[in-house]
This record gives structure tokens, C-alpha cells and sequence, in this order.
């Protein structure tokens, strides 16, 4: 058997880099989208059998993601692309800020259990749309730590993208 495809970085196209307000957010979301891999944890297998090791590249557009597999030698060389429907997380997304904000607001003022609780639930929803994220793209084999990750980065862009915290339908 043969070993699953090595993914060696994860990087965020150029067009959504250029939708962060500034530099610091700029360097935010490439670091977000560096600590999104986790080792072991992606195992592309792209149609064409070709073998990596790969670069995965996320575009965040709209209500779509577009997510790259470029061949790691040669970024300009696309292994497989992958359409991902952000629609289905527009709540999770919603709820996932609340409950920052939340328990942001809780930090120091509230008792320990309080924010304790809070803390709980942001990690399901974080878990929830996790598991939304390896459906979407299973083609790529990711793992739940791994879509954890990109539901962060997600989470980061999203919240500068559009300002009003929805998707549009």
C-alpha cells in the first residue's frame, strides 16, 4: 500500500489576502493558514493519481471556497480543484462570533463557570462545522483538527470580507 499523499504547506490565494484591511491582518490570516496543517491529518487523493507532496490553497469568494491542490514543486501545476459551499455554515459562523464575543465580554468579570460553559459551547460549534468541513472536502482526507483549523481561518476572513457577519443567499 501505497503512502497517502504529503501535504508540505497551506497557503490562501492572493486574491483573499488582498481583501485584509492591512498588514497585521494580512500576517494573521497567512500564520492561521500555516498552523492549518497539521501533520497526518490531510491525505489529499486527487483524480490522475498524481502524489504530492502538495500546497493547498484556499480562495474565499462569496459563498464558495475554492480550494487548490497545487503541486508543491511546481505551485503553477494544479493537481485537483475542489468547489466548497460556504452556505452551510453561514449559523455556525454567526454563532461561533457570538459566542467569542460572549465569552470575551465573560473573561475576568463573570464566574469561572460561566465563561467555562460559554467556552463549551464555542468548541462544539467550532466541532460542528468541522465535521461540516471534512464532508465538503473529503476528497482531501481531512482530518477533524485540520478543519477545525480551516474553520478558523474561515472565521478570521469572513469577518473582514463581510462586515455584516451573513452570507448572502
Amino acid at each position: 500500500m501505497t503512502a497517502p499523499a504529503r501535504v508540505a504547506r497551506i497557503r490562501l490565494h492572493p486574491a483573499t489576502l488582498a481583501t485584509a484591511p492591512d498588514a497585521a491582518a494580512r500576517a494573521q490570516w497567512e500564520h492561521a493558514a500555516e498552523d492549518a496543517l497539521v501533520e497526518d491529518d490531510i491525505a489529499p487523493a486527487p483524480e490522475g493519481g498524481a502524489d504530492g507532496p502538495f500546497v493547498v490553497e484556499l480562495r474565499f469568494e462569496g459563498n464558495v471556497a475554492a480550494v487548490a491542490l497545487l503541486d508543491a514543486a511546481d505551485e503553477e501545476r494544479r493537481a485537483a480543484t475542489y468547489r466548497w459551499d460556504l452556505r452551510p455554515l453561514r449559523d455556525l459562523l454567526d454563532e461561533y462570533r457570538s459566542l467569542g464575543r460572549r465569552l470575551a465580554s465573560l473573561r475576568g468579570a463573570g464566574p469561572p463557570t460561566q465563561w467555562e460553559s460559554v467556552d463549551i459551547a464555542k468548541r462544539a460549534v467550532h466541532d460542528e462545522a468541522a465535521g461540516l468541513i471534512v464532508e465538503a472536502l473529503a476528497p482531501l482526507g481531512l482530518g477533524l483538527e485540520s478543519a477545525r483549523r480551516f474553520f478558523t481561518l474561515l472565521s478570521l476572513v469572513r469577518m473582514v470580507q463581510d462586515a455584516s457577519g451573513h452570507f448572502s443567499d
